[in-house]
């Protein structure tokens, strides 16, 4: 008997573990029983625990194996199964140095598995045509295949007709009130993205009325059922009151749920509660997680990890070469704050740079022109340094003219201009304000 979990055995081995050990291989055998007496829903059962490694070595060789056969007693589960391996790859490396066109194989597969009635098929062709796989996108033909899904109750055809009519795209007009038909047929089937949908027309008042309590109803059923970004938008609705009380240990229960299954609006959601006296207890998590949404690209994270290390906060000390690091990944994305806080670091040579007024300027100008006023007001500052630096110079050589215009600065002429990152009257910089309420007003479903 081929063994299905490595590593397990022994003393140590917990009941649990045996239990479930003893019912994976319990059902491996009964399904391979059945698939070698030629019932083609065990072979695709037993291929999709191989294709998905459930409980066994994940094998696509011999998931492919399986549909093959399930494929050739004219299965349509069986031509569907195998041609969503097509196209996603797996296991038909062979086929590949034969020079088969997977996505063509993919689309005559799933053709043949919607004709012998698998109503999955019309979902995956859907999918198919509306994201270009392999295929002219044709968005149009994908809401007819997402219909007929939906039409004979697949709960996906239903709810992915509802996203699509909900916003239109390309050739689709939009249709709010269908789309609001299908996503309530998709929330009968307890499917949590129908649920995340319906939470977002309540916060939005489409088609219904705005409501902010059936909002938080709606989107906490399906963070219940394990949807990532409903579970970001109830901690959101926790930590602002929106629709219910503050609770700031739901608040971070729901935003670490969710950025635990990776969701990166949850993670920086997370990071920019650092400072916030509520959420102290998880002050060093809070600092984790928005290096966590930095790392995984979020301009607004990385501006503010370039501030909390230019800065220092808790147990982290003031580092200007780390700091300038995550400055340059903010303003790489041209974020109008990372391109202000980089500029200053090269006005003032910080980090190891050189002092750089022109690259400064280039990096302000750019900021400005994005509407950032903070950013206009450093690149004043930093013409108003450059001009009475040069007139002091032109000054001290006898130039009357560079005297005479140090005496219109006057008193200006020995400004402090050490709080060019902007502060707001209570000691916050307006990048982090800004960029907290960027990441903090939550991604749009």
């Amino acid at each position: 008997m081929m063994k299905l979990f490595k590593g397990f055995g022994g003393s140590g081995e917990s009941d649990i573990k045996t239990k479930v050990q003893a019912n994976v291989q319990t059902r491996f055998n009964a399904l391979k029983e059945k698939a070698d007496a030629g019932d083609v829903h065990a072979m695709c059962d037993l291929g999709e625990m191989y294709e998905g490694g459930l409980g066994i070595p994940q094998n696509y060789v011999k998931s492919k194996e399986l549909y093959e056969q399930a494929a050739a007693k004219d299965s349509g589960r069986g031509h569907r199964l195998l041609g969503v391996l097509y196209i996603l790859g797996n296991g038909v490396e062979k086929d590949r140095a034969k020079g088969i066109d997977y996505y063509k194989t993919a689309k005559d597969l799933l053709l043949k598995a919607r004709a012998a009635g698998d109503i999955t098929a019309s979902f995956d062709l859907g999918r198919m045509h509306h994201k270009g796989e392999g295929v002219d996108k044709n968005v149009k033909l994908a809401r007819d295949y997402y219909a007929e899904a939906a039409e004979k109750g697949y709960v996906r055809g239903q709810y992915r007709l509802a996203h699509l009519l909900l916003d239109g795209e390309d050739d689709v007009q939009a249709n709010p009130r269908d789309a609001h038909r299908w996503v309530i047929k998709a929330s009968e089937a307890d499917f949590p993205d129908a649920f995340s949908l319906l939470g977002w027309m309540y916060e939005k008042g489409i088609v219904v009325p705005e409501d902010s309590v059936k909002a938080l109803e709606n989107y906490e059923r399906a963070a219940m059922l394990g949807n990532a970004y409903s579970q970001c938008k109830t901690g959101i609705c926790y930590r602002d009151a929106s629709g219910v009380k503050k609770n700031a240990d739901k608040a971070w229960f729901w935003l670490e749920m969710s950025a635990s299954q990776g969701d990166v609006d949850a993670a920086t959601c997370l990071g920019f509660l650092y400072d916030d006296a509520s959420y102290s207890k998880h002050q060093d998590r809070a600092v984790d997680w928005l290096k966590v949404a930095a790392e995984k690209g979020d301009k607004t994270a990385q501006n503010t990890m370039g501030y909390i290390l230019e800065h220092g906060h808790g147990k982290i000390k003031p580092n200007d070469n780390e700091a300038l690091k995550w400055y340059q990944k903010a303003a790489a994305q041209d974020y109008d704050w990372g391109l202000n806080n980089l500029a200053l670091f090269y006005k003032n040579g910080k980090g190891g740079l050189n002092v750089d007024y022109i690259k400064a300027q280039g990096l302000l100008e750019k900021a400005s022109r994005q509407g950032n006023a903070t950013a206009t007001y450093n690149l004043g500052e930093l013409h108003y340094d450059a001009a009475l630096g040069a007139f002091r110079s032109a000054a001290s050589s006898g130039n009357k003219d560079a005297q005479a215009a140090l005496a219109r600065f006057g008193s200006a002429g020995s400004k402090n201009t050490g709080r060019n990152s902007a502060w707001d009257k209570d000691g916050v910089p307006f990048a982090v304000k800004a960029g907290r309420s960027a990441a903090l007003s939550g991604a749009k479903h």
